[in-house]
């Protein structure tokens, strides 16, 4: 992650120096002001853009792993972390205990384990994957409905999910 020095007109190569563990970015966000969710890896870090202090999730908790490669992360209304894993499902990270939950095609109806892309939208997670749409609902806890080419989807391989400003999901 760099970041623009202003004084000199170059960029900073912030995490090399602040953070082992995070030494290159797959997805970044900032779902709270000041903080910056910064992936890489299976590795997870988030910077207080005002300190520049990083604090990082443990690997693993109550024995589920966070294994293979983070293609995307969003954070929903109770501040839960959502991770989409690029051949292993999506892991749910409870922002209250640091609890992880397991979602996968074994244990939820999920169309396929590998996981590229999420849209939160009213309780309903969007769920770009390998094989389709799924939407999953987080008060259910269960996938309730999902979209393939046979549905209108142009190709089942979904590498991103859009919401514009209408509202409209892309």
């Amino acid at each position: 992650v760099y970041e623009e020095c202003t004084n000199d007109g170059r960029f900073y190569h912030f995490m090399k120096e602040n953070c082992k563990r995070l030494n290159y970015c797959q997805c970044m966000a900032e779902f709270e002001s000041g903080f910056l969710t910064i992936t890489g890896g299976p590795n997870i870090g988030i910077l207080n853009l005002n300190s520049g202090s990083i604090n990082s999730f443990p690997l693993s908790s109550n024995n589920i792993s966070i294994s293979g490669r983070i293609r995307d992360i969003v954070q929903d209304q109770n501040r839960n972390y959502w991770i989409a894993l690029s051949n292993n499902g999506i892991i749910k990270i409870d922002y209250t205990n640091l609890n992880y939950t397991k979602i996968d095609a074994g244990n939820s109806g999920l169309s396929d384990n590998k996981v590229y892309s999420f849209l939160e939208k009213d309780d309903i997670l969007w769920i770009g994957t390998n094989t389709g749409i799924n939407l999953y609902s987080m008060t259910e806890k269960k996938i309730i409905k999902q979209y393939f080419v046979e549905d209108g989807l142009a190709n089942n391989i979904v590498y991103s999910i859009y919401e514009d400003a209408k509202g409209k999901i892309w």
